[in-house]
C-alpha cells in the first residue's frame, strides 16, 4: 500500500482548523475492482464507500420534490465511438443501477457534431471528438442543463467541460431526449462553466470567461447571475443577466445555491495577484447574487481548495482539498495535484472525509473533485479520477453515519 503524508494541527489563513493527524487516520483496505467498504473516520464515524460507476465524471443528484425520482445525472466517456474522444450525459439510480445515456442519440447533437467535423476537415484537422457534460438537474426532475462544445472550440484541454471554454449551455429533456440551446458563448475563448439552479428553478448561475485569448486561461472570469423560466421558449429561458465579480479579477467557479435560497451561493476563487493568476484554486467563498457581499469560508494555506458544497441543512460544507499533501505548492499547478474531500463548517474544524489517494485501486495521484449531496444530507455522490492523461473517472457513493 502506498502511503501519503497527512497534515495535522492548525492551518490558519482564515482561522480554520483541520482536525485529525496521520496517526489517527483510518487504514484503507487493499481492495481491487468494484468495491464497497467502510472506514472508521476520526471525528465523523463509520463511513461507507461504494463504487457506482467505472465510467463517470461530473455529477448531479436530483433533490427536488419528494414525489419525484432521485436519479443521479453524470457525464462519461461514450465507448461505442472507439477512438473518438466523445463524452455524453447519463443517468442512473442512486444505487448505480439502470444506467442510461440520455444524449447519445439526440438529433440536435448529431447535427452539431457533423458541423464541427466539417469545420475541422475544412482546415485539414483530422481529429474526431465531441464533449458534452457537466449536468445540473432542473427542479422539475425532467430536464438537465449541460455544457456542450461549440463551433469555436479547438477541442483542446480547456474546451473540456471542466473548464468550459467555447462551451454553450443546452437544456436536455431526460424523457424525450430533446435538446435546445439556451445560452450561446459567441466569442472564441469565452466560456460557460458549471451551471447551477436555485432550488425553485427561478435563478441560474454559471461561471463565464470574457477574455478571448488563451494567454492565461485562469484569468478573465466572472459569474453570470440570471433569472430562469423553463416555460419560455429556449432563447428566452435565461433573462435579466448580471455579470458579477465579487472579489475582483481572477478565476471563478460556481458551486451552488445555499439551501433553499435563491439569493446566496458558494463558489471557488483564485485572485489576480502580481500581474497573474496562478493555475490553481485558492479559496471557497460565498456571495449574494448582487456580488456586493462576499466572504471566505475555506482557505487552507498553500492548498488547492475547491467546490465548497453546503449540505441541505446549510450547516456543513464539503469541499475538495490538497491540504493533506504538504509537499504541493500553488505554483506547482494541477500536474502533480492530489485531492480528497473534507467535511466541516465555515470558520470551524474540517476533517478529511475520503481517502481515495490511499486506496490501492489507484496507482497514482487521485483527484477527488465534483460532489453532490442527496436530499437528506447523509450521502454524497463523488467523482474520483487518477491524475494521469486519458484516465477514466469513477463515481463513488459516500454514506455518512448521520445527516448533516
Amino acid at each position: 500500500m502506498r502511503t501519503r503524508t497527512k497534515i495535522a494541527g492548525i492551518l490558519a489563513t482564515t482561522a480554520l482548523v483541520l482536525a485529525g493527524c496521520s496517526s489517527n487516520a483510518p487504514e484503507v483496505p487493499e481492495v481491487e475492482g468494484p468495491i464497497s467498504y467502510s472506514l472508521a473516520v476520526p471525528n465523523i464515524g463509520s463511513v461507507k464507500y461504494t463504487l457506482l460507476s467505472e465510467n463517470g465524471g461530473r455529477v448531479s443528484w436530483y433533490r427536488g420534490p419528494a414525489s419525484a425520482h432521485h436519479m443521479i445525472a453524470y457525464d462519461g466517456k461514450t465507448r461505442k465511438w472507439g477512438a473518438d474522444s466523445r463524452t455524453d450525459v447519463y443517468v442512473m439510480a442512486a444505487d448505480g443501477t439502470n444506467k442510461e445515456c440520455i444524449s447519445c442519440d439526440t438529433p440536435e447533437f448529431q447535427i452539431l457534431y457533423q458541423a464541427i467535423l466539417a469545420q475541422r476537415q475544412a482546415v485539414d484537422d483530422p481529429r474526431l471528438g465531441f464533449w458534452i457534460g457537466q449536468p445540473e438537474w432542473h427542479p422539475d426532475g425532467t430536464h438537465v442543463v449541460i455544457q456542450v462544445e461549440n463551433l469555436n472550440s479547438l477541442h483542446i484541454s480547456v474546451n473540456f467541460m471542466s473548464f468550459g471554454v467555447d462551451n454553450d449551455l443546452w437544456l436536455l429533456n431526460v424523457e424525450t431526449k430533446e435538446a435546445s440551446r439556451i445560452w450561446t458563448t459567441s466569442l472564441p475563448r469565452n466560456a460557460a462553466l458549471h451551471p447551477r439552479f436555485s432550488d425553485d428553478g427561478s435563478k441560474l448561475i454559471f461561471s463565464t470567461r470574457i477574455l478571448n485569448d488563451l494567454g492565461n486561461v485562469w484569468d478573465g472570469w466572472g459569474i453570470i447571475v440570471a433569472d430562469f423560466d423553463i416555460n419560455q421558449p429556449p432563447e428566452n429561458m435565461i433573462s435579466n443577466t448580471d455579470l458579477i465579480a465579487p472579489d475582483g479579477r481572477g478565476f471563478y467557479e460556481t458551486t451552488g445555491f445555499i439551501g433553499g435560497s435563491n439569493l446566496e451561493f458558494s463558489y471557488s476563487f483564485t485572485p489576480y495577484e502580481n500581474n497573474t493568476v496562478l493555475p490553481y484554486v485558492a479559496q471557497g467563498r460565498i456571495s449574494d447574487v448582487s456580488g456586493t457581499s462576499s466572504q471566505v469560508v475555506v482557505d487552507f494555506a498553500d492548498a488547492w481548495d475547491e467546490k465548497p458544497r453546503y449540505s441541505p441543512s446549510t450547516l456543513t460544507i464539503v469541499l475538495m482539498s490538497s491540504v493533506f499533501d504538504t509537499l504541493w505548492r500553488p505554483a506547482d499547478g494541477p500536474a502533480t495535484l492530489q485531492t480528497d474531500l473534507y467535511l466541516g463548517t465555515a470558520g470551524g474544524p474540517f476533517d478529511r472525509l475520503t481517502f481515495f489517494n490511499d486506496l490501492d485501486r489507484y496507482s497514482t495521484r487521485v483527484l477527488v473533485t465534483d460532489h453532490e449531496w442527496n436530499q437528506t444530507g447523509n450521502k454524497l455522490v463523488v467523482q474520483a479520477i487518477a491524475n494521469t492523461f486519458g484516465a477514466t473517472a469513477d463515481i463513488w457513493l459516500v454514506e455518512l453515519p448521520r445527516a448533516y
